[in-house]
C-alpha cells in the first residue's frame, strides 16, 4: 500500500513539473484552440504576440547579448558581465528550456540564459492582462451608465490586478526555484515582457479602438454614446 501512494505521488509531482514547465506553451496552446472555437480577434491578436512576437524578440535579443558578452566578443573585459550572472550549466538549460539550446561557443558545458522565453511569456502573458485591467479600471464613465455596473467593473478590474501580480511572483519564484534561472536573466525577462505587453497592448487599442485589446470583453459591452443618444425606436419588419 506504501509503495503505491508513493508512486502516485511521485508520479503525480513529475506531471506537475513538466506542466510548470511547459506552462507558457500550455497557455498559448488554450488561447489559440479558444481564440479558432469561438471567433474570438481579440485572443488571436493575444496569442500572435504571446507565441510569435515574444519568442522573436526574445531570440532577436539572446543573439545579441551572447554577441556582446561571451568570450569570443570584441568587447574589452572590462564591459563582460560576469558569466555567473547569465550562465548555467547546459544539461540544466535543456532541461528547463523551451527552446532547446546547445552549450554556449567559447564556454563549453553552459548556456544563456538572458533573456528566458519562459519568463518572458509569462510576464507578457500576466502584465498584459494587468494593464488590461488597469486601463478598463480607469476608464471613464459613460454618460447615463448604471452605477452598480460601474462599480463592479471597477471592482472586477481590481481583483484581476490583484491576481495577476500574486500569480506572476508565484511562477517567477517557483521557476527561480528549479535552478533554471539566473537573477539577471529574471530581471532582464521581466523587463523585457513587460516592455512588450505594454507595446502590444498599445499597439491593439490603437488599431481596435479598445475593442481588440480588452481580454475581459468589458469594453465590447459597452454601448458607444451615439447609440445611447438615439431615442427613436428602431423595428424590422419582412418588406414584401
Amino acid at each position: 500500500m506504501a509503495s503505491v501512494v508513493g508512486d502516485f505521488i511521485f508520479t503525480t509531482r513529475h506531471i506537475l513539473a513538466q506542466g510548470f514547465r511547459s506552462l507558457p506553451v500550455i497557455l498559448g496552446g488554450a488561447i489559440a484552440v479558444l481564440g479558432l472555437t469561438q471567433g474570438n480577434f481579440n485572443l488571436l491578436f493575444f496569442f500572435v504576440g504571446l507565441c510569435i512576437l515574444t519568442p522573436t524578440a526574445v531570440l532577436l535579443l539572446d543573439v545579441l547579448w551572447e554577441g556582446a558578452f561571451s568570450p569570443t566578443s570584441i568587447l574589452p573585459s572590462w564591459l563582460k558581465i560576469p558569466e555567473a550572472l547569465w550562465l548555467v550549466p547546459a544539461a540544466s538549460a535543456e532541461q528547463c528550456t523551451l527552446v532547446a539550446r546547445g552549450a554556449l561557443q567559447g564556454i563549453p558545458g553552459a548556456a544563456n540564459t538572458v533573456p528566458s522565453y519562459w519568463i518572458t511569456m509569462i510576464v507578457f502573458f500576466m502584465f498584459y492582462l494587468f494593464i488590461n485591467a488597469y486601463d478598463l479600471y480607469n476608464k471613464k464613465e459613460v454618460d447615463g451608465s448604471d452605477p452598480h455596473a460601474v462599480k463592479a467593473r471597477k471592482s472586477q478590474a481590481v481583483i484581476s490586478m490583484i491576481i495577476v501580480i500574486a500569480l506572476a511572483i508565484l511562477f517567477t519564484v517557483m521557476r527561480i526555484a528549479t535552478s533554471c534561472e539566473t537573477l539577471l536573466s529574471v530581471v532582464v525577462s521581466w523587463v523585457l515582457g513587460y516592455g512588450l505587453s505594454y507595446g502590444w497592448y498599445s499597439f491593439m487599442r490603437a488599431c481596435g479602438m479598445g475593442r481588440l485589446d480588452d481580454l475581459f470583453g468589458i469594453n465590447n459591452r459597452i454601448l458607444p454614446q451615439q447609440s445611447m443618444e438615439e431615442r427613436t425606436p428602431t423595428i424590422c419588419a419582412p418588406s414584401e
